[in-house]
């Protein structure tokens, strides 16, 4: 931990938080989490699309 920036020390950040920031974060954190699923998702079917095409135009 970079002891310059108290305010990055983990503990320090959750002495601060009530119950309901926490929540409130964990919520905002699994609708990223699952927005970064999908556009996962979207990049595999392109590239799985994208190795088809090369596939075909090998052909």
């Amino acid at each position: 931990m970079d002891k310059t920036h108290p305010h990055l020390d983990p503990a320090t950040v959750l002495d601060r938080l009530s119950a309901a920031d926490v929540a409130r974060r964990l919520v905002d954190l699994d609708a990223e989490a699952k927005g970064l699923r999908v556009l996962l998702r979207s990049l595999r079917a392109r590239e799985s699309a994208r190795k088809d095409n090369e596939r075909e135009i090998a052909r």
